[in-house]
């Protein structure tokens, strides 16, 4: 489904009022680029799967608005919808739109609990996990790319830093934090492929050491 011009402004313009409402948040992994790169893939997803691009986009921009109010209900999502409402009320937007655009937002955390009953709010999903995956896998493996000594040292300084700060999300999920919702097995699953490859490797050429001599 195409988005019109007077759309694309109204996107854009969401997303400028959207920023604003980052300037002093720090989470890494949550931040606006963050919201950025899922609103670019759902956009493109969006178009592929003939799903509504006012929808999605602005699901999409909203979705973790939430985490930059930490308060006292546990699921970020819900906090996102409530203040996503505010947001919406400034917009001319069909009552069936934006219970449409509430809805992706509440379905896009898996740990909520809530089906994703519109082909939008399975884009928004979809677009959600392939990002945070990414990110996390990409730094995990940055060790690895590094080409010198001193590359591999600040890496592996980068890769203990993200393991504090993996403990600390969880650590604030656990107590009802606006913290990743990442499962626990998810968090140590990610560790061990980057820890237990590295291990492997070693063992291996320990065997070959041996053999040689």
């Amino acid at each position: 489904m195409g988005i019109t011009e007077q759309e694309i402004h109204l996107l854009a313009e969401v997303e400028r009022s959207v920023e604003d409402c980052y300037h002093h948040f720090t989470y890494l992994a949550h931040g606006f680029e963050h919201v950025q790169r899922v609103y670019h893939l759902a956009l493109s997803l969006s178009e592929q799967e003939q799903a509504d691009g006012v929808i999605v986009g602005m699901a999409a921009l909203l979705h973790d608005l939430g985490r930059t109010t930490p308060g006292p209900t546990r699921s970020h999502a819900v906090r996102s919808v409530k203040r996503a409402k505010q947001f919406l009320a400034s917009y001319d937007l069909s009552q069936e739109r934006q219970q449409a655009i509430l809805h992706a937002i509440l379905a896009h955390s898996y740990r909520h609990g809530t089906r994703t009953a519109t082909l939008e709010a399975r884009v928004l999903y979809g677009a959600h996990r392939y990002m945070l995956d990414r990110f996390f896998t990409k730094l995990l493996k940055l060790q690895e790319a590094m080409k010198t000594p001193s590359g591999r040292a600040m890496a592996a300084h980068h890769i203990a830093f993200l393991h504090l700060y993996l403990q600390e999300l969880q650590h604030e999920l656990t107590i009802g934090g606006s913290g990743y919702d990442m499962r626990t097995e998810v968090v140590h699953s990610l560790l061990r492929r980057k820890y237990g490859g590295e291990e492997q490797r070693r063992n291996n050429r320990s065997r070959i050491s041996n053999v040689d001599g």
